[in-house]
C-alpha cells in the first residue's frame, strides 16, 4: 500500500507541475500546504519559502484584510470562479490575477481546506 501512495502522491504532484497555472492549497488555519511552479513563477517565491506560510502574508493580496475569498470559502464551503485581484510579488510589485477558488472537502464532505489557481494578467492588460 505504501508504494501505490508515494506512486500517487508522485502522480499528482507532476499534475500540478504541468499546469500553467498558479495553483496553491491552504488549510483551515490559511497556511499554504502546496504551490507549484506557475505560482513559483507568478509569485518569485519558492515553494520551499512559502509552504506553512499563511497565504496573507505570501500573495499580499487587495482582499487579505476583509474579504479574502479563500476566508470565505473555508466558511461557506462556496466556490469563487473568476475573480479578479491585485497580489504583490516577492519583488514587491503589483501583479493582476484571475482567480478561482474551491473548497477542498474531506471523505466525510467536512472543509479541510481549499485550492486556489490563479492567471497572471500582466500580458493580456499591456503591462509587460
Amino acid at each position: 500500500m505504501r508504494k501505490e501512495d508515494e506512486i500517487t502522491k508522485e502522480f499528482l504532484d507532476n499534475i500540478l507541475a504541468s499546469i500553467e497555472e498558479g495553483v496553491l492549497t491552504i488549510d483551515k488555519k490559511t497556511r499554504i500546504t502546496s504551490f507549484n511552479r506557475a505560482a513559483e513563477e507568478i509569485t518569485g517565491f519558492k515553494k520551499e519559502e512559502v509552504l506553512n506560510k499563511e497565504c496573507c502574508h505570501i500573495l499580499k493580496s487587495d482582499l487579505c484584510k476583509g474579504s479574502c475569498p479563500l476566508e470565505e470559502i473555508l466558511e461557506t464551503g462556496k466556490p469563487v470562479f473568476n475573480y479578479e485581484i491585485m497580489i504583490t510579488n516577492k519583488t514587491g510589485n503589483k501583479v493582476p490575477v484571475n482567480i478561482t477558488t474551491s473548497p477542498l472537502r474531506s471523505s466525510n464532505n467536512e472543509i479541510i481546506g481549499a485550492v486556489e489557481n490563479f492567471r497572471d494578467l500582466t500580458k493580456h492588460k499591456g503591462l509587460w
